[in-house]
């Protein structure tokens, strides 16, 4: 089967979705697909209006979520009809990209996949908050006809399909719900993933550019409580630094090591963000806002047990009870440090849900299964039944 994944950002580009697009078209490959890729397509067009709309928002309107108009998405669906006319296709596959589709003709079966809705976005993320009347009435729209135009929807979660059945009446049997797969290029053996500890403290990892909104703060009062219980702990901070003054506590700064940034493009930081993983006994990420979490992935491939926050997508990656803990939104850096306490001090318990996790990861969350998956379904989108 041909496929071309199309985008309309440099799929190479920190912001085209973590580098997703690239571990999805690899998954496709791995499969047995045939996959080229077709990008960037209008991404000079993209990134200016996302601009304009930033400086409109901060001269104190509402974002016009211009690149959602039907004029731009009619420019759009020229261009990229251009790009693969004649290639022979069986399908495209477009990550994230409803504004590219939403106004394609009838005739080549496409993909859509995304890990929210834009209903789902608004009062969640905070751009969709400040759309306004006008953009989210635009927002609504374009993805309306982007999700009616797919013929097949692949969410991760049943959190973000429900919302395209409940909101948008998508029939439940265009969707595929297949969780997405850690975006590690040389993931760990089970072996070393699952190797002794060493000796020492418990270690707890934070790993996240969007300090506030990724709950660091919470991190922090947590191990700080663990430390106070007498539980010897340390925290690795990973993609971002805390700020000014939440390391004035002698004690606490001395069991904290800051990793503010590794780019997983280079082998020596990507070989450290590895062993950071693998070193840590128990990811913590007290997430406000989160559609699915890729890190939770990493965290089982490399034998972690998953700490997380009962918000969007994150209840139906971590098993709770299983392969992490997930506590309410609005739980305290005390209430995570005493689930952790619960865990760590039932004998063998935490090995027990690091092996959990582990399995979790191979049978569950990796790129192998979903790609098996969407391929399987792909291949009947030439059928008319599957098309209804």
């Amino acid at each position: 089967m041909r496929i071309a994944l199309v985008s309309e950002i440099d799929i190479n580009r920190k912001i085209a979705w973590s580098g997703t697009h690239r571990y999805m078209a690899d998954a496709l490959r791995s499969a047995g697909a045939e996959v080229e890729i077709f990008d960037p397509i209008w991404e000079f067009q993209t990134l200016t209006l996302d601009n304009v709309g930033k400086v409109i928002r901060r001269l104190g309107g509402s974002d016009p979520m211009l690149n959602r108009s039907r004029f731009i998405a009619r420019l759009k669906a020229g261009t990229l009809q251009k790009r693969v006319k004649g290639a022979g296709f069986d399908a495209l596959l477009a990550p994230v990209g409803s504004t590219l589709i939403s106004e394609m003709p009838p005739g080549i079966p496409i993909i859509y996949s995304s890990d929210a809705t834009v209903p789902l976005m608004q009062d969640y993320y905070g751009r969709f908050g400040r759309a306004g009347a006008a953009g989210s009435a635009r927002a609504f729209a374009s993805e309306r006809s982007a999700l009616q135009r797919a013929d097949l929807l692949v969410y991760p979660t049943w959190w973000a399909a429900n919302s395209a059945i409940v909101d948008f009446g998508i029939d439940e049997s265009r969707i595929l719900v297949q969780p997405f797969g850690a975006n590690l290029s040389d993931p760990p053996a089970r072996a070393d993933a699952l190797r002794p500890r060493r000796s020492g403290p418990l270690r707890l990892l934070f790993c996240g550019v969007e300090w506030e909104r990724k709950g660091g703060d919470v991190a922090l009062a947590a191990l700080a409580d663990l430390l106070a219980s007498g539980q010897e702990a340390e925290l690795v901070i990973l993609g971002c630094t805390p700020p000014d003054g939440a390391l004035s506590d002698p004690a606490l700064a001395r069991a904290i090591d800051v990793v503010p940034f590794l780019n997983k493009a280079i082998p020596q930081e990507r070989q450290r963000f590895r062993d950071i993983f693998l070193d840590a006994d128990i990811f913590i990420l007290p997430t406000l806002a989160e559609c699915y979490g890729l890190v939770f992935c990493e965290a089982a491939a490399c034998g972690a047990v998953s700490f997380g926050t009962a918000t969007g997508g994150v209840p139906e990656v971590i098993l709770d009870g299983n392969t992490g803990r997930v506590l309410p939104p609005g739980a305290t850096g005390g209430d995570y440090a005493k689930a952790i306490r619960d865990v760590v001090r039932e004998d063998g318990r935490l090995q027990r849900m690091k092996h959990a996790a582990r399995t979790d990861y191979e049978e569950r969350l990796n790129w192998g299964v979903w790609g098996n998956a969407v391929l399987q379904r792909a291949r009947t989108l030439g059928d008319p039944q599957s098309r209804k």
